[in-house]
């Protein structure tokens, strides 16, 4: 989608000739940031989960061995 935008929008200039482009491009661009921070957001939840995971099998392996 960026490399798509990064052709079309210096096309941005010819509004005149091609009406609403300029609004569709910069909508395009919104879309574009809101998908970017919204896989950025999944990626970091997505790690952080397996973090919490990983360090609960820790505890619970000491908590075992504690009791053994």
């Amino acid at each position: 989608m960026d490399k798509i935008y990064g052709i079309i929008y210096p096309l941005a200039v010819y509004d005149n000739l091609m009406p609403g482009l300029r609004k569709k491009l910069d909508v395009s661009r919104i879309l574009i940031e809101n998908v970017r921070a919204i896989i950025t957001e999944e990626q970091r939840r997505t790690r952080m989960i397996d973090i919490i995971e990983q360090f609960e099998k820790k505890i619970m392996a000491n908590k075992n061995s504690k009791f053994e």
